[in-house]
């Protein structure tokens, strides 16, 4: 495997002309998200869980946000972040707006189980879902990728792609230089 720069790595994020970044962060592992995004130079963000949540539930709670490509927020995230709290969360890419974004990943929160019940899930949990993808049929790809062209894992020293190509999941892993010799 081939080691690339963070720089490089974070470019390709924004390959596209018109790829769009939205990480989902958790706010059961990342203190104080809400307060981080507050203050964040994010293009926008808006939590996953819907309604009014107690102080307790929303400290818990996935965020959903737009990541700039240029933003002292981005770079937080993508180095220091992921070195810190490993499994912070997943980065989805693809041409859509925050709005769509969110609905997608609402959708991803509830499972129906075997026996017919409905739970909500983690699946922005990069170690259930990056093991996950996979292992689903094509149906259930499209389901999971919906808007999106890739899933990225970002992690201090491996990011990983999952992209979906004419029906069919390609998983990249791309080895990062570390930050002093990038």
């Amino acid at each position: 495997m081939q080691q690339q720069s963070y720089a490089h790595l974070k470019s390709m994020l924004w390959a596209s002309p018109a790829a769009r970044a939205h990480a989902v962060i958790s706010g059961a592992v990342v203190p104080d998200v809400r307060g981080l995004l507050d203050k964040a130079d994010a293009r926008g963000w808006d939590c996953l869980w819907r309604g009014a949540l107690t102080p307790e539930k929303a400290a818990q709670a996935p965020y959903l946000v737009e990541l700039n490509p240029e933003g002292a927020f981005t770079d937080w995230l993508l180095q220091e972040c992921s070195s810190t709290y490993p499994g912070w969360g997943v980065i989805g890419l693809g041409p859509v707006n925050l709005m769509t974004m969110r609905e997608h990943g609402r959708r991803l929160l509830d499972v129906t189980l075997p026996d017919g019940q409905r739970r909500r899930w983690t699946w922005h949990d990069p170690a259930l879902w990056a093991p996950l993808l996979p292992k689903l049929d094509p149906q259930q790809l499209d389901a999971a990728y919906g808007p999106l062209t890739d899933w990225v894992m970002v992690g201090p020293k491996v990011w990983q792609w999952l992209s979906l190509s004419a029906g069919q999941l390609v998983v990249t892993p791309r080895e990062c230089l570390p930050v002093a010799n990038a």
